[in-house]
């Protein structure tokens, strides 16, 4: 739903009336989303070809999958309008009069956990090579929320990180 209503620009983008955001973000934002979605389709295309089945071995497609994961993990995260405006040098503060963008680790933690236990259920992969997923998962939220800084404070992005 939020995808058809971002295109048809029903309701306003996720930086719209935000103070100190900076001027490629939203850019960059859409990009980095339409190239997350083009990666994807790309993997499962070159899934079905035939030719590189054969020519490669499961180990080496083993690893094109937990790639394939740790990018999707690494944009989600990294475009999150919060981080993403922070990480570009924007200052979000709390009392924007316009309009604030909040960071929502509760939501962001969930969205990591779910996607770990996902890839772990439904990637065909041996779990020791999902390894580097989880520590490219922890290194990543532990830089967004303790070096970007959270809107929660940090007692409580702690208590997140931790759980």
């Amino acid at each position: 739903v939020g995808l058809l209503a971002n295109l048809s620009n029903t309701v306003p983008g996720p930086f719209a009336g935000s103070c100190d955001v900076p001027p490629m973000t939203e850019a960059i934002f859409k990009s980095a989303s339409w190239g997350g979605f083009a990666l994807h389709v790309a993997f499962f295309m070159l899934m079905k070809v035939q030719r590189l089945l054969y020519k490669t071995n499961p180990m080496q497609r083993e690893c094109l999958a937990i790639l394939l994961w740790s990018t999707s993990i690494v944009l989600v995260q990294i475009c999150h309008p919060f981080y993403l405006t922070k990480l570009l040098g924007g200052r979000l503060h709390p009392d924007c009069a316009k309009r604030r963008v909040d960071c929502p680790d509760v939501f962001i933690v969930l969205l990591l956990v779910n996607a770990l236990a996902v890839s772990h259920l439904t990637v065909p992969v041996r779990w020791c090579t999902l390894i580097p997923l989880e520590g490219t998962t922890l290194v990543l939220n532990a830089f967004c929320v303790f070096g970007l800084g959270s809107s929660d404070g940090l007692r409580r992005s702690l208590f997140h990180y931790f759980l």
